[in-house]
């Protein structure tokens, strides 16, 4: 077996085993509430969406394309469970406003850092309050800081103990999802009253 085999191998075994530990966390977490899907859905595209952007340091816009197709009939049937038709309607309205929210956040930051922001994190952000932003406008804002500080430390780790230069490459998307999964583990039950 080739060592470029070998990697792909780990890097799979790698991902299957962040998907079910993050599904059974937030299993745990959550239990038996509508919100379960979606964010399990959540979950395994953050885990997704990681490993490409480690691996490439690029966030393809078709996988968050089909990230976004899977996730939003989730939440439509998650809402009308919940709360029926109205819960629906207000359901989208605070998922939409989260998306807005987030792209727009993470497009200000992007032309704030001329260049050293990728625009895949951009179009992350968007998907990211779109899971948030059923909590409101406050959550979607906690979980990009969160993410922007896990990534900051991150970056100290990588500069301190690995001797990386301050201009090292970096891949942001891991540390968004991180942070937006540590909201929605922290916002819970409170971030699924819709």
């Amino acid at each position: 077996m080739a060592a470029g085999d070998r990697g792909g191998i780990s890097v799979t075994i790698m991902t299957a085993a962040a998907c079910i530990v993050t599904g059974a966390v937030l299993a745990l977490r959550i239990g038996a509430d509508p919100y379960l899907a979606p964010l399990l859905a959540f979950g395994w595209a953050g885990v997704a969406i990681s490993a490409v952007d480690l691996r490439t340091h690029l966030i393809p816009t078709r996988l968050l394309r089909a990230c976004a197709a899977v996730a939003v009939p989730l939440l439509c049937a998650a809402a009308v469970l919940d709360g029926g038709f109205a819960g629906l309607a207000h359901a989208s309205a605070l998922a939409a406003t989260g998306a807005v929210a987030g792209w727009g956040l993470m497009h200000v930051i992007w032309l704030a850092s001329r260049g050293s922001l990728g625009y895949g994190d951009v179009r992350l952000g968007g998907y990211l309050g779109l899971h948030l932003g059923l909590g409101g406008l406050m959550t979607v804002l906690t979980g990009l800081l969160a993410g922007f500080a896990i990534a900051a430390v991150a970056g100290a780790v990588g500069i301190v103990a690995f001797g990386r230069s301050a201009d090292h490459r970096f891949a942001l998307g891991p540390s968004l999802v991180a942070g937006a999964l540590a909201v929605i583990w922290w916002s819970v039950p409170a971030g699924l009253s819709v």
